[in-house]
């Protein structure tokens, strides 16, 4: 570094400090947590939340990333395996949640468009064990609501 540059640093440095103004890095926004514990008809923006029980009631989890099989997902949240009976699409982006019923992303499958609940899961209850956003439902049948 040359001198001037140097004089130059360290008098913004000298003023700072006798100012009292504190130079700071800027951090990075922190990531959301792939998965979250919900209740009672909660579900956090930017999420795809299942309930154990109908009408988005009691627990639940919510997934904020794809999960291709539940079951092999971190405990609690690979509880929720065959075992939704609700579920609500809180997408900050618009996105849809595809729910099948065999891992990987194969089977009976059912969409949920971003900012819609299915009370019942109808045609998927207790049975589904992937989900995956997507930007539309395509071909896959909708939730009824």
């Amino acid at each position: 570094m040359s001198k001037k540059r140097m004089r130059t640093a360290l008098g913004v440095l000298s003023t700072a400090v006798a100012t009292g103004v504190v130079l700071v890095a800027a951090q990075p926004a922190q990531a959301a947590a792939a998965y979250i514990s919900v209740s009672e008809g909660s579900c956090s923006s930017g999420y795809a939340c299942l309930f154990f029980d109908t009408e988005l009631q009691g627990a639940g989890y919510g997934y904020y990333n794809d999960v291709w099989n539940m079951g092999t997902i971190s405990s609690p949240y690979n509880s929720m395996n065959n075992q939704a009976s609700s579920a609500r699409n809180r997408s900050n982006s618009g996105n849809a949640v595809k729910l099948y019923d065999t891992a990987g992303g194969s089977g009976t499958a059912r969409c949920l468009k971003s900012g819609y609940s299915s009370s019942t899961m109808y045609g998927l209850s207790n049975a589904a064990s992937a989900l995956v956003w997507s930007s539309t439902c395509g071909s896959v049948t909708v939730f009824p609501y």
